[in-house]
């Protein structure tokens, strides 16, 4: 009987990128806490001089690069 795999070799089986993608997103949130974060909607629209509405309509429209972190939309 072959020995069961381990809950991180399943993944790797399955997803051989899965170790990458996840040191990738580390990587992410260290570079954007080193830049002092990302403002949300609000602190843009008041930047912009514009509602929070045409900072979500903008980056809708791929007029602003927004990131998505957690239920929020930073930029």
């Amino acid at each position: 009987m072959p020995n069961p795999l381990s809950h991180s070799e399943m993944q790797s089986a399955v997803e051989p990128l899965a170790p990458l993608i996840a040191r990738n997103a580390g990587h992410r949130l260290d570079l954007l806490q080193a830049a002092g974060g990302t403002p949300n909607a609000s602190v843009v629209a008041r930047l912009l001089a514009i509602s929070r509405q045409a900072v979500d309509k903008r980056r809708r429209s791929n007029g602003l690069l927004g990131l998505r972190q957690g239920g929020d939309w930073h930029y």
